[in-house]
């Protein structure tokens, strides 16, 4: 789970955030583009507070149900909000003051944490939650940006005497602790693993991007080759990825993506516009973040990226902007702020397309555990997104198989030697390509993320197309009681677009 802060917005207290090692990052990475291929997915405002104004998510629970931000309520004054679908739009209070700004909020969606005011206007950190309402965490001074799944561990900047900003992590166990800076006068935390143990940012004039832990301390992450300047704004869920931006004072900055293993990488951007990765899955999949169009650069879009599709617009709410703060645990629900048709800035949540599929040929012959072996899908059908999985299940353990794929359903045709059906006619292809055949292992299960880019068919690969629906089954070796093979049912998948 990621908990981040907006920073495109340009509000108080904005900022933004965040597999284990994204294949060693030994591949070239897609760029960010122009946003044209838009991601399939719903982005739905959140609603707003009596009297309010812009908006933000900043932040959101593993499972993507529960959202917390702020509320412009009025001139300077905002109210940190909570969200889900049964309540709508909550304002948690403040402390007195004028101001609270929500920035994290644990796995279950049961905490929250954020920067308010006290009656007096000192900044302080809050604690919510539903049992005990707004409660002073004891961190007086700076500002808060990011915290851990559990809302446990909170980092921000800490002022020091001379207006001196430090970066801090801070804990019930351990306090307030000074982060110190990379040999410059300031540092300032935007970002913290969800284990709570890696906190990242920037340090030095000009800035440059570091991951602390408590054995290494503040460790320099390095500029991309062709910049001066970075800073750090996310990490996954063990802190071992780490994602920001990267610029110099006469261009355009870049979205780029850090592993102990490969180094800083740039997520990219064509010359014309910018890019900044703002957030990361907890395994490192999904990166999401912001770019701008071509080819005046000035409009920033919300972009969600994997290695399969590369960088997808999610849209707006009607307006020219978006902005991409937060993800979820596994990357398919972003959050974060978007205008509407009338140019207000509105909260929302954007949650990714999820693959259905139609079963049938379900009464296939059962194998040698006695049951008939099933196929269902899961991911994304987008074409674009190109994030599809076929799952096989109920098959005899340690046995190989494949799955099939064609745009012709048929009815059960049995084929000689084998028990139960095919279920496929036309140009049937099979996945047999390297790595494509599997073994069922112990569960009797077989996975496949297929390429909707290439899919097989008797006259060679095929790439799906928006609105067709494929049809899949899986084939599989037995012994019942001599050497056979066997189906399983289908499943019939209907692509989505654009």
């Amino acid at each position: 789970m990621q908990h981040h802060h907006h920073r495109s917005a340009r509000q108080p207290l904005a900022t933004a955030r965040t597999r284990a090692a994204v294949r060693a990052l030994a591949l070239i990475l897609a760029p960010v583009v122009a946003a044209t291929a838009q991601e399939c997915g719903v982005m739905e405002a959140l609603g707003s507070l009596p009297g309010g104004g812009h908006a933000s998510s900043v932040a959101v629970s593993a499972d993507g149900e529960v959202v917390v931000g702020y509320v412009e309520v009025g001139p300077w004054s905002w109210r940190a909000f909570r969200w889900t679908a049964a309540t709508g739009m909550v304002d948690l209070g403040t402390l007195g003051g004028p101001n609270a700004l929500a920035f994290g909020v644990n796995e279950d969606g049961s905490v929250v944490v954020g920067g308010t005011n006290a009656a007096n206007g000192d900044p302080r950190f809050f604690r919510w939650s539903a049992a005990t309402g707004m409660q002073d965490v004891g961190i007086a001074g700076g500002g808060g940006y990011a915290a851990d799944a559990a809302c446990t561990v909170l980092v921000g900047d800490l002022t020091l005497p001379g207006a001196v900003l430090h970066a801090f992590r801070w804990s019930a166990a351990t306090g307030v602790q000074d982060l110190g800076t990379l040999g410059s006068l300031d540092s300032h935390a935007r970002g913290v693993s969800a284990d709570g143990a890696a906190v990242v940012g920037a340090s030095g004039s000009p800035s440059h991007p570091f991951r602390w832990t408590a054995a290494s301390g503040m460790v320099d992450l390095g500029v991309l080759s062709g910049f001066d300047r970075a800073t750090a704004y996310g990490a996954n869920a063990d802190g071992s990825i780490v994602v920001g931006t990267a610029g110099d004072p006469f261009g355009p900055r870049r979205a780029f993506l850090w592993s102990a293993a490969a180094g800083a990488q740039e997520l990219g951007a064509p010359v014309s516009t910018w890019s900044e990765a703002t957030a990361v899955s907890a395994d490192g999949h999904v990166v999401v973040g912001n770019a701008g169009l071509a080819p005046n650069g000035w409009e920033s879009r919300a972009f969600r990226w994997t290695e399969a599709s590369g960088p997808l617009d999610l849209g707006t709410l009607g307006g020219a902007q978006a902005w991409a703060t937060a993800t979820n645990a596994n990357g398919a629900v972003v959050v974060g702020a978007a205008q509407d048709a009338s140019g207000v800035r509105r909260a929302f949540r954007w949650t990714r397309t999820a693959a259905t599929g139609t079963v049938y040929c379900a009464g296939a012959a059962n194998n040698s555990t006695g049951v008939a072996g099933r196929i269902s899908v899961q991911g994304c059908a987008c074409v674009a997104a190109n994030e599809l999985q076929l799952d096989a299940s109920g098959l005899p353990p340690y046995g190989y198989g494949c799955f099939l794929a064609s745009r012709y359903p048929s009815a059960p045709l049995p084929i000689v030697g084998t028990q139960g059906a095919l279920c496929l006619a036309g140009f049937i292809g099979r996945f047999v390509g390297p790595g494509q055949v599997s073994n069922a292992g112990p569960g009797g299960a077989l996975s496949l993320v297929i390429d909707l880019r290439a899919l097989p068919s008797s006259l060679g690969s095929v790439a799906a197309q928006p609105g067709e629906e494929w049809s899949f089954q899986a084939w599989y070796r037995d012994a019942n009681p001599g050497p056979t093979s066997n189906f399983t049912a289908a499943i019939s998948v209907r692509f989505a677009g654009p």
